[in-house]
């Protein structure tokens, strides 16, 4: 194998890696007053509602902002993919590279700012003061180590 494609192969399992992570661990945490807080990219995402009985109580909406950052991700790995098997979905291959690194580029940073793209309806949620999780971190830190092993499989001979 020669180094071009052991580059891209690393990049292209950050990013898978980068998938687990925002599946598996908390992005948003998170302490109040009466409780620590954990919110998973999930619920980030797509909303939350809690319920008690007949009482319902919905705490999170749901936020594009937070889908954004997902979607780049598995553009950016869906590419990386076909671009593995050999599968040429554009004419050109460097334009393929190129949206590659933007997307993982825009995902890594948009997954880092998951607390800040979070849409709360709760007020008490809105006092709490929330920090970056385990998940964020991970996930957002490999998906950045990523674009940058594809910037420099794309230049290297």
């Amino acid at each position: 194998m020669k180094n071009k494609q052991v580059l891209f192969f690393a990049s292209t399992l950050l990013l898978v890696l980068a998938l687990v992570f925002w599946f598996i661990q908390p992005a948003i945490v998170g302490t109040g007053l009466l409780e620590n807080l954990e919110i998973s990219f999930v619920d980030a995402t797509f909303g939350k509602t809690d319920s008690w009985g007949p009482i319902s109580l919905t705490s999170l909406k749901f936020s594009i902002l937070n889908l954004i950052p997902f979607l780049l991700l598995l553009f950016a790995l869906g590419l990386s993919l076909l671009k593995a098997f050999g599968i040429k979905l554009l004419a050109s291959t460097g334009f393929e590279d190129m949206l590659i690194i933007v997307f993982a580029l825009v995902a890594g940073v948009g997954l880092l700012l998951a607390p800040q793209l979070t849409t709360m309806t709760n007020e008490a949620l809105e006092n709490i003061n929330l920090n970056l999780g385990l998940g964020a971190i991970l996930a957002g830190s490999l998906t950045l180590v990523s674009a940058l092993l594809a910037v420099v499989s794309k230049f290297l001979k």
